[in-house]
């Protein structure tokens, strides 16, 4: 009696075995399509955008616009550095298991900052605020990439191309602007209806 209730009790034990690796089998399955379909996204959204936006020659990517203004990516613009900032938070912390959402998140993070700073300007142009060229010279020799010892260089300045100073001073005007836009934001008081107005704005774009 003893052997035969000792058989069933193994019996029991090996059937209760299978089934729990059934259900382990079933359940990786489960997680193996999900992360399936998430490094497709994620393929499609972020690697395969480069393919999919509008090249131009010399080696921009557009990658949507705002009101007219284009959201660009290349060497040098608010998108490729604020891409190259984020991605340098993230350093210490991926690894092969998070790479794919990480770089997600990176470039989603980039673009939304780049979309709103390009809201944020194209609203302040808009409203008639003009931002000066002295405005713009005093910002080239003071935050421009033509330093040497902590000193504006005349002969760095002289050696760039003028397609490159072009690009230096369009993006030192926009700082300009977003700055003048930042500062007039703060300095607005909004009542209760309008901060509730502006919070289910940003609930419903999320």
């Amino acid at each position: 009696m003893a052997s035969r209730e000792q058989r069933r009790n193994n019996r029991k034990l090996s059937q209760e075995k299978i089934d729990l690796a059934e259900k382990r089998r079933s359940t990786n399955k489960g997680m193996w399509i999900i992360t399936v379909i998430i490094l497709v996204v994620i393929v499609v959204t972020f690697v395969g955008a480069p393919v999919l936006s509008k090249a131009s020659s010399n080696n921009t990517r557009v990658f949507g616009s705002y009101d007219g203004e284009e959201i660009i990516y290349n060497d040098g613009s608010f998108f490729y550095d604020q891409v190259n900032t984020i991605a340098d938070n993230y350093r210490d912390s991926i690894n092969d298991q998070n790479a794919f959402f990480i770089q997600y998140q990176v470039w989603r993070t980039a673009f939304n900052n780049t979309l709103v700073r390009t809201a944020a300007i194209s609203k302040c142009k808009k409203s008639g605020y003009l931002v000066s060229d002295s405005a713009i010279d005093n910002e080239v020799v003071l935050h421009g990439p033509y330093m040497e010892n902590g000193e504006f260089s005349e002969n760095i300045y002289k050696q760039s191309s003028d397609t490159e100073k072009n690009n230096v001073r369009s993006r030192l005007e926009n700082n300009l602007y977003y700055t003048r836009f930042i500062t007039d934001l703060n300095a607005v008081n909004f009542n209760n209806n309008e901060e509730k107005f502006f919070t289910d704005i940003a609930k419903t774009e999320k």
